[in-house]
């Protein structure tokens, strides 16, 4: 009788166990974050496009683990997110970004010590207008994305049924994107999945946190958005404009309960491991 009662149970509330699809419908031209994510309790899958990269992340939240797949070049790479090796790596990236910084200014030192030396006249233009070295860093075309300010309005808005706050990006200077930022706690999906992917969303951001003692000598710090962290919500809605103004697209997030093969959460077969000493050599 009791085993009787808990199958009626599953089979009266199938949403409770349901996994979660998240995908966006897009009009027009309007890049995303992500293509689609999936979730299964605490797998986490995100496939997205980066600068014409096709790549996916697989979070394993009970292995604390990361898994990314370059699929163009059939290869992944695992790295360990619990908190000792995201402490860890905070503190290589701190160590890495004070050893640029003393190599600058002595980079400086030499310039400015040839400037000295150099008879007068001859150097003198040029010793005048001696840029600084960590300007000309942040000033490489390879490390100069564009400066980005996201400002929050005190517009509300409300899709697929959760409650969001509406922001604007600018880029440069330019506005580029309305966004509706929502916090990814209030999705109306199953429990454990909404557990599973708000902490695949705040570990992979802590993750990429953990680099800007170094990152941050090769651009300029982007302006903080005022009154609201964006960093670990979802867009949920943007619009994007072109350089004029006019509006050139949309996305909406659409929200379904599918369920999702364990294999996607899986490294597909023939994938060889990434190794780091070869990607640096290419």
């Amino acid at each position: 009788m009791k085993s009787m009662l808990v199958a009626g149970c599953l089979l009266l509330s199938p949403v409770a166990f349901a996994d979660a699809e998240l995908r966006y419908r897009i009009e027009g031209s309007c890049p995303t974050q992500f293509d689609v994510v999936q979730v299964s309790g605490s797998q986490v899958r995100i496939d997205m496009r980066a600068t014409e990269t096709n790549m996916t992340a697989l979070f394993d939240g009970s292995e604390d683990l990361v898994t990314y797949l370059m699929h163009d070049q059939h290869r992944y790479q695992q790295i360990e997110v619990d908190e000792d090796a995201l402490d860890y790596t905070t503190d290589v990236a701190n160590s890495t970004g004070t050893y640029i910084d003393k190599q600058m200014q002595k980079m400086q030192g030499m310039l400015q010590q040839q400037c000295a030396q150099a008879p007068k006249g001859r150097a003198g233009g040029v010793c005048a207008n001696m840029p600084d070295m960590k300007q000309m860093m942040q000033m490489l075309p390879a490390a100069a994305p564009p400066k980005v300010e996201l400002r929050v309005t005190d517009r509300q808005a409300t899709v697929a049924g959760v409650a969001c706050s509406v922001a604007e990006r600018w880029e440069n200077g330019v506005r580029a994107q309305e966004e509706c930022h929502a916090d990814p706690a209030t999705l109306a999906i199953a429990e454990p999945d909404r557990r599973g992917l708000v902490r695949g969303i705040k570990v992979m951001q802590r993750y990429g946190d953990s680099f800007k003692g170094m990152t941050s000598r090769f651009k300029a710090a982007d302006a903080p958005p005022a009154g609201a962290n964006p960093a670990q919500s979802l867009i949920m809605s943007q619009v994007c404009y072109a350089p004029d103004g006019s509006q050139r697209g949309s996305a909406t997030l659409v929200v379904g309960t599918p369920a999702v093969p364990a294999t996607r959460f899986e490294i597909p077969a023939g994938y060889q491991r990434f190794n780091m000493q070869e990607g640096l050599q290419q």
